[in-house]
C-alpha cells in the first residue's frame, strides 16, 4: 500500500502562492516549490542547485524553457533524487526529471526556490539538444532543437508505485495576511496531501461535488457560466485554446483571470447590485487595494461547471474575492482580473480557497474529476 503523506504549505514566502519542501539531491537540499496545478515542471532555481555538490545526478540531452502568465525561464534538465516529507513519512523518487535554471525572468520565483507542477505530460515539454546540457548550457540552442516530452514528477512518483494517482490541496487565502508572524497565522497556512485526501473528514463538511477533467493538460474544466448574487447566469462560450476546454483551474494563480467581455458582464452585475461595490472594485484596481465598508453586504460569485452526472455549482465568497489584511495599509486586494487576449477562464486561489480540493486523476474511467467540499 502506498503512503499517503500530509505536506505542510506556505504563502508566506511569495506573499500569494503556496510552496512545500522538495529535498533535491543527494544531499536532500531543502528547495521550497510553489505548489501549481497550472503547470508539470519540477524546477529547482540553478544557484540554489549549482551550490550543492550532488552525486545522485545524471547529466540529460534535454533542456526546457517555459512561459507562464506572470514570468519564464530556461534551463537544463538533470536526473537526480528528489524527496516529499510529510510528518514522520518520506517519498524519495531516484531518477526524478529536474530542471535547474540557467536563466529566468527578473522576479524568478517571486520568492520560492522553483515550482512543483502537479499538472499532466502534455505540459512538461523539453528540448533535446543532442549534447549534454549540464553544467553547460547554451540557451540560444533551444529555438532550433527537436521538442519531446518528459514525465512530470508527480506522474513519476505514481508510476513508481511511491504514490496513489491523487492529491488534496487545502488553501485558505490568495493573499497572505499581514501580522507580526504571518508564518504562525493559520490563514497563511495549507495542506497538500500526496497519494489520498478524501479520508481526511476532519477537513471539509458535507458531500463533494464531482468537477469533470475534460482534458488533460491543465486540469482543464468546462465553465458553464458565472453571476453575481442574484442576478442572472452569465453564459461562458465553449471556445478554448487549441480545441482544449474553456476553463482551468490553477493553485499557481492568487487570483481569478477572466476575458475581457465576461469581465465587463461580471462588474456590471456588481453595479446593478449597488453601485458602492463596482466604485470599490474601480479603486482597487486603480491603486492596487481598497477600504471595505464593512455595512456593506457583498454577494457571493456563483460559478457553474460540468460535473460527471450534472452540474456543478460552486460559490466564490466575498472573503475571498476580497483579500482582507493583504495590504500593508488595511486595506483589501481584489482578485479577480483580466487581461489583454485572455480566451480562457483561469479559476485559481481564490475559488480553491472556499473548498478542500481533491484531485484524482485516474477516476472517470481515466479522465480524471476534481471532488470539491465545504471546507470546516
Amino acid at each position: 500500500m502506498t503512503p499517503t503523506l500530509v505536506v505542510p504549505l506556505l504563502n508566506t514566502l511569495t506573499g500569494s502562492c503556496y510552496t512545500a519542501a522538495v529535498l533535491v539531491g543527494a544531499g536532500q537540499v531543502p528547495a521550497n516549490m510553489i505548489v501549481d496545478t497550472g503547470s508539470s515542471s519540477l524546477v529547482v532555481e540553478g544557484k540554489l542547485y549549482a551550490s550543492t555538490d550532488d552525486s545522485d545526478r545524471q547529466a540529460t540531452h534535454l533542456a526546457q524553457a517555459i512561459s507562464y502568465g506572470a514570468g519564464w525561464w530556461a534551463g537544463s534538465v538533470v536526473r537526480t533524487t528528489a524527496a516529499i516529507r510529510g510528518g514522520s513519512a518520506e517519498v524519495a523518487l531516484r531518477n526524478a526529471n529536474v530542471a535547474v535554471t540557467r536563466q529566468e525572468s527578473a522576479q524568478g520565483f517571486g520568492g520560492a526556490d522553483g515550482i512543483m507542477g502537479l499538472a499532466y505530460r502534455a505540459l512538461d515539454t523539453a528540448y533535446d539538444l543532442g549534447k549534454p546540457t549540464w553544467p553547460d548550457l547554451d540557451v540560444t540552442q533551444i529555438d532550433g532543437a527537436g521538442r519531446t516530452q518528459i514525465e512530470p514528477y508527480f506522474t513519476q512518483l505514481e508510476e513508481a508505485g511511491l504514490c496513489a494517482d491523487v492529491f488534496a490541496l487545502l488553501t485558505r487565502r490568495s493573499r497572505m495576511r499581514t501580522g507580526p508572524e504571518p508564518s504562525k497565522d493559520p490563514a497563511n497556512q495549507g495542506l497538500l496531501i500526496l497519494g489520498g485526501g478524501e479520508e481526511r473528514t476532519d477537513l471539509y463538511r458535507g458531500a463533494f461535488q464531482n468537477v469533470r477533467i475534460t482534458h488533460d493538460v491543465y486540469f482543464n474544466l468546462h465553465v458553464k457560466g458565472i453571476s453575481v448574487g442574484d442576478r442572472p447566469l452569465i453564459p461562458v462560450s465553449d471556445a478554448g485554446p487549441s480545441g482544449t476546454s474553456n476553463s482551468f483551474l490553477d493553485s499557481g494563480l492568487a487570483a481569478i483571470l477572466l476575458p475581457k467581455d465576461l469581465d465587463r458582464q461580471l462588474i456590471g452585475q456588481f453595479a446593478a447590485l449597488n453601485s458602492h461595490f463596482s466604485d470599490a472594485i474601480s479603486t482597487a484596481r486603480k491603486t492596487g487595494s481598497a477600504a471595505i465598508d464593512d455595512s456593506l453586504k457583498w454577494p457571493d460569485i456563483t460559478v457553474v461547471l460540468e460535473g460527471t452526472t450534472e452540474d456543478v455549482t460552486l460559490s466564490i465568497a466575498p472573503s475571498t474575492y476580497w483579500q482582507g489584511q493583504a495590504a500593508e495599509n488595511g486595506e483589501s486586494h481584489f482578485v479577480i482580473e483580466t487581461a489583454d487576449d485572455l480566451d480562457q477562464v483561469i479559476l485559481g486561489l481564490p475559488l480553491m480557497n472556499n473548498y478542500y480540493c481533491v484531485f484524482c486523476r485516474s477516476a472517470n474511467n481515466g479522465q480524471g474529476v476534481i471532488r470539491l467540499a465545504p471546507l470546516v
